[in-house]
């Protein structure tokens, strides 16, 4: 009986996406973790290493034997305790903005400039930054920045459900390693989208975009880390905000992609921090033309000292979280196409909370009460919808694609888990502006080819670890009704024992068949028959009438 409690047990702990054995001592476990992410320490890292690992290791054991709301496993971080985060808090707009409905954004300053064309004659000189066009740094990070009315801007409706990972808007989770650099990787997230919502213009005006599609173009993150220096404090912590005013404001000079510029702070952390990090300039040629420096971020009210520029929404009630108008705000932004940078509390909730969340997988993130309602890790909202029935926010973490469900996760909608309904805050691209109806509808941004075919045939130019599947490992699929249909391939006992039934009658059938084709009968050949009669017995015979009996005469 014990035997088989320890099997039952043994089996419970066992998922199909394991690839290290939960059943093997923590050492072998160790070792072949260190194998397959390529893990290198020093002798006494590797002692902390391992201690780290037995600990989550045992730990994920007794995860799996109680009742979560979302898968755990092992990922490349689980030599750590505490994973990587460090985010700062952003600037709030001054209280007399809030509270006084004067300077709105009137629609046509919501579109685009007088220098603006449509028929792509004049984008060199669209909304682009000047030398010496905007102040100081530090004026236009005091609140001026934030779009105090945004109407304008976002569509009237919105769909049931976006996934921005569909739409080719948004890719493969990147890892921050232990540098605290969470912040870059999210406005590397919604910068980089706003770069590909403008594809189509870009390929215009550099040779470098021409032939480029959503995989193969990914902007610098360590360009954003290095030259966004005014407030954030490289791998010391920073906030989405103050890198996207630095970069929307020409402060950090040109982006570049990834490609060029890849990521090199991943083993950096903020005990490593004594100066500020060296700047970087671009590689690509282009972009080290004063007037194709890349900058995606577009400029509202573009004529005045310091341009609006962020969209932001903060929950009336921090502990609470965004109420249905503050929700409604950001769908209509997700469903523009635009990520949405958000931010998370890790330290929220139980100790265990904490470390099953550090080893989710997949289904809906642990539940952990807000508190007080203050933020160390900044995330992206990827989309919305509903999984199993309940409605769910998307994010997109920087703990790698092998965290999660290739690094992304979702959050019950309204729950304020982690305190992660707290404050949200994007931008839109560059070329924005005509045409605002365009984009709830349909999934073709700004007139791109690449979005035009990426609906026409199905495809999307994404790269992930994992296929996304809507009604199976992604969002919920929907009825005619707009309500979510509960797929997930879970079937009933009753008809689960048909199917076993049937199968058991087909594999009766195929062996059957199988024996019939590859391994007929042997056939039974019929051979005459002699028989030896004696001269009065054959004598009584009537040989003339017998049937069947050939007479061979041997005489002559």
């Amino acid at each position: 009986m014990l035997c088989l409690a320890i099997s039952f047990e043994a089996i419970k702990t066992k998922r199909s996406f394991d690839t290290i054995s939960i059943d093997s001592k923590c050492k072998a476990a160790f070792d072949a973790f260190m194998v397959q992410y390529n893990k290198s320490y020093t002798k006494q890292e590797e002692k902390v290493a391992n201690e780290n690992f037995c600990i989550n290791f045992e730990k994920l054991k007794e995860f799996r034997l109680q009742n979560l709301s979302h898968e755990v496993g092992i990922n490349e971080h689980f030599d750590m305790i505490r994973y990587p985060n460090n985010m700062i808090p952003s600037p709030k707009p001054p209280k007399e903005e809030i509270a006084s409905n004067l300077n709105k954004l009137e629609a046509e300053t919501a579109g685009v400039d007088d220098n603006y064309s449509k028929d792509g004659q004049e984008f060199d000189n669209y909304n682009r930054y000047k030398p010496g066009s905007l102040t100081n740094p530090a004026k236009c990070s005091s609140g001026n920045m934030y779009i105090k009315d945004d109407s304008a801007i976002l569509p009237d409706s919105f769909p049931n459900s976006v996934d921005l990972r569909e739409w080719g808007l948004i890719g493969k989770a990147l890892d921050q390693g232990s540098c605290g650099s969470c912040y870059a990787f999210s406005a590397r997230y919604v910068i980089n989208s706003a770069f590909l919502h403008d594809m189509y213009y870009y390929e215009k005006i550099y040779q470098t975009a021409k032939g480029l599609n959503t995989s193969s173009t990914r902007l610098s993150v360590q360009m954003i880390l290095n030259n966004s220096d005014v407030y954030n404090s490289y791998c010391g912590g920073g906030n989405f905000v103050y890198a996207a005013i630095d970069v929307g404001y020409g402060y950090t000079g040109s982006m570049d992609y990834e490609s060029k510029v890849p990521y090199l702070s991943m083993f950096q952390s903020d005990s490593d921090i004594q100066e500020k990090p060296t700047k970087i300039n671009p590689v690509t040629k282009e972009f080290t033309e004063l007037d194709k420096e890349l900058n995606p971020i577009h400029w509202f009210n573009a004529k005045t000292a310091c341009p609006s520029m962020i969209i932001r929404v903060n929950a009336a009630n921090d502990t609470k979280g965004w109420d249905t108008e503050e929700q409604n705000k950001i769908k209509k932004m997700l469903a523009m196409g635009i990520p949405v940078s958000g931010q998370m509390n890790t330290e929220a909730g139980s100790s265990s909370t904490q470390l099953s969340f550090q080893m989710y997988k997949s289904g809906l993130a642990p539940q952990a009460d807000c508190g007080q309602a203050t933020s160390n890790h900044q995330v992206t909202i990827a989309g919305y919808g509903h999984y199993k029935g309940t409605p769910v926010w998307l994010f997109l973490n920087s703990w790698g694609s092998s965290w999660g469900q290739g690094g992304y996760y979702m959050v019950e909608m309204g729950s304020n888990t982690f305190c992660s309904e707290v404050e949200a805050n994007t931008i839109v691209p560059k070329y924005w502006g005509f045409d605002k109806g365009y984009w709830p509808t349909t999934l073709a941004f700004n007139e791109s080819d690449h979005y035009k075919d990426s609906v026409k045939n199905g495809t999307f130019f994404n790269m992930f670890n994992v296929s996304v599947r809507r009604g199976a490992n992604g969002l919920d699929n929907y009825d005619d009704n707009d309500d979510p249909i509960i797929e997930y391939h879970t079937l009933p006992w009753s008809k689960w024992i048909l199917v076993g039934v049937i199968g058991v009658f087909m594999l009766v059938f195929l062996y059957a068949l199988y024996k019939c084709i590859c391994k007929p009968p042997a056939q039974k050949i019929p051979t005459p028959a002699y028989i030896k009669f004696y001269e009065k017995e054959a004598a009584a015979v009537k040989w003339e009438t017998a049937d069947g009996i050939d007479i061979i005469s041997d005489r002559v």
